[in-house]
């Protein structure tokens, strides 16, 4: 296959025209005119070649690469009969041929790029319409994603895809919205592979869901009965009951250790112990760091008596403790999980539950009170 150039044509059109200046002077002594059967097929061509350029430019190749290609297959087969129809003389030159691949040609090209438009424009609609979905989705589920307790592949993985998503929206300002389609799709499988193994994550933790329900049954019957205060720590979503004779009085934000899913094992785990407990003590001033506080009395026996489980079973290390000092403390609403295991609050709201609070007040730690996914709706995050 040939490819014409300018260059050609320029030569093509030199000789077309030397050929009519002799046959003028060769028959203009005659008195007779003779000529070749239609004029030359230039403006045909030329028009041909302008659609491709245009249909190059508009990114033909990346949206209409087929059409592209048949429709340069017969502007080189138009350049290569006209050609050879120059190497004849004059008055024998036919260009029918060489009109008949520039009107396929042309209409080709017409057709790729309307197509190439077409496709181009549905590209940036497409591209932009994921990236939205895909930044609106982690706008949600973000948060959830970074408190749960992950590995580091899974954690990775995700990362990856956010480049991948910053990567797409760079492609899509300069407008390569195949380049950024890719890095968008790329970018999905990777966000939305970690969200899923964050969700099983999160299912395998709700199993627990009936026993922590009865637990928190059972704990507000005895309130109400003993007509006395009750104090629930739900870690999903986060946040600290304050009940007076089984009625719900406040509600508090609460932060807990990075390992926070799941029973406390032994000490530095930074996981915050599950169960039923009561404050040991109140403190405040110089006997706690974290402004004013509620010791628990972790561990209580049956956290000791899971314990000796742990270790007989070789789960736990001989050298580790079972651990200790688990508060409900102040100064807490950072936005991220930080302590060692304990209850953390924002100062303001700590006044308020340690003036409420005595010692002896029960306390209840469970994982949830409601259903995973009316959990994630209280974050805003709804399954498709």
């Amino acid at each position: 296959m040939f490819s014409f150039t300018e260059k050609n044509m320029r030569k093509i059109r030199g000789k077309k025209w030397g050929w009519s200046v002799l046959a003028g002077i060769v028959l203009g002594g005659t008195g007779l005119f003779l000529c070749t059967k239609e004029g030359s097929p230039e403006g045909e061509i030329e028009e041909v070649r302008q659609l491709l350029a245009e249909a190059e430019g508009a990114g033909a190749l990346n949206y209409s690469p087929q059409l592209y290609k048949e429709t340069r297959f017969l502007y080189d087969s138009a350049m290569i009969s006209w050609r050879e129809e120059n190497k004849k003389w004059i008055v024998f030159r036919d260009y029918s041929t060489v009109r008949s691949y520039a009107r396929m040609a042309k209409e080709k090209g017409k057709r790729t790029l309307e197509q190439t438009r077409e496709k181009h424009q549905n590209s940036r609609e497409n591209l932009q319409a994921g990236i939205d979905r895909l930044r609106e989705e982690m706008s949600v589920f973000e948060p959830i994603f970074n408190l749960l307790p992950l590995p580091a592949e899974m954690k990775e993985k995700y990362t990856q895809g956010k480049l991948l998503l910053n990567e797409a929206e760079i492609a899509f300002k300069k407008g390569d919205y195949p380049g950024g389609s890719d890095k968008s799709v790329r970018s999905s499988v990777l966000v939305r592979y970690a969200y899923e193994e964050a969700r099983k994550l999160l299912e395998a933790y709700f199993v627990q869901l009936p026993q922590w329900q009865a637990q928190l049954k059972t704990a507000l019957e005895n309130s109400r009965e003993r007509k006395d205060e009750l104090i629930v720590v739900e870690k999903f979503p986060p946040r600290c009951v304050y009940y007076e004779r089984g009625e719900m009085k406040y509600t508090f934000k609460v932060e807990f250790g990075k390992n926070w899913m799941g029973d406390k094992r032994c000490e530095g785990d930074r996981a915050t112990p599950e169960g039923n407990y009561r404050v040991e003590r109140k403190l405040e001033g110089n006997a706690t760091q974290y402004y004013k506080a509620l010791l628990l009395n972790y561990p209580n026996r049956e956290d000791e008596k899971e314990f000796r489980q742990l270790k007989r079973r070789g789960k736990i290390a001989a050298e580790i403790g079972i651990g200790g000092l688990i508060e409900i403390h102040g100064k807490g609403g950072r936005g991220t999980y930080w302590t060692n295991g304990c209850v953390a609050l924002a100062n303001e709201d700590m006044n308020l539950l340690y003036s409420l609070a005595r010692k002896g007040t029960p306390i209840l730690i469970i994982g949830a009170s409601i259903s995973l996914e009316k959990a994630l709706k209280n974050y805003g995050y709804a399954k498709n």
